[in-house]
């Protein structure tokens, strides 16, 4: 029996069709006893189908400073 967290890398993966035959059955029984994970599909088709959306809603961009900001704390933290 896979994870949860081996379940949620799955369930990623398989919204962009890359689970072989094999994963697809440790899945489905994972998903079968589950809940929570079950619970996170759902929301990661949800999240899926609306990110395409999300940015009509935005109408700003980061500034260079911004950017920056965001490189050197992701940096930072490696």
């Amino acid at each position: 029996m896979i994870t949860c967290k081996e379940a949620t890398k799955f369930i990623s993966q398989k919204e962009e069709g890359k689970l072989s035959l094999r994963q697809r059955w440790q899945l489905w029984m994972h998903l079968g006893v589950c809940a929570v994970c079950r619970i996170f599909e759902r929301q990661n088709k949800v999240i899926i189908k609306n990110a395409p959306h999300l940015h009509e809603h935005l109408n700003a961009s980061l500034s260079v400073l911004e950017k920056e900001s965001i490189v050197a704390a992701l940096e930072k933290g490696s």
